[in-house]
């Protein structure tokens, strides 16, 4: 038991420092600007919109391989977000990644000496909708998902 508890602690750190790598290269303005001016904001709506069917749709691909877990786990910080046969694991971690970036770069651009860019805002609004996507197939899939474990 108290290996798994190690492993699953393990998992936590290692999602979380690079959340936290991700956000510190948005601030010291790491990313590399496509374009140096703002989008409007229909149109990051309209991107962030786009990624829950999107993420329902590649998720819903998984659903039905057969290589996919019988039973996915719902997002958990704690689990390896590299299991293949656990898709909303690795897209979880990966909208966290997004997002902590892009407001990373939007917080450097307010206080720090670099712009918000174009892409500071892109990843923004597609890291919050493919999270929102992820949680979104909890709903849809729920048949697939396996039942909560209790915290504590």
């Amino acid at each position: 038991m108290e290996h798994k508890q190690e492993s699953t602690t393990n998992w936590t750190f290692f999602r979380m420092s690079l959340v936290a790598v991700a956000f510190i290269a948005g601030v010291l303005g790491a990313q590399a600007a496509l374009v140096s001016e703002r989008i409007p904001w229909i149109t990051l709506l309209g991107m962030f919109a786009l990624a829950i069917p999107a993420m329902l749709l590649v998720v819903g691909l998984q659903r039905i391989n057969p290589w996919s877990a019988g039973t996915w786990q719902f997002p958990d910080w704690s689990l390896n977000p590299f299991q293949l046969r656990e898709p909303l694991q690795f897209f979880h971690f990966t909208g966290y990644l997004l997002l902590a970036a892009g407001l990373g770069g939007i917080a450097g651009g307010l206080f720090g000496n670099h712009a918000i860019t174009a892409n500071n805002q892109v990843l923004v609004a597609g890291g919050a909708g493919q999270l929102c996507g992820i949680y979104a197939c909890t709903i849809v899939f729920r048949n697939k998902m396996a039942t909560r474990r209790p915290r504590g």
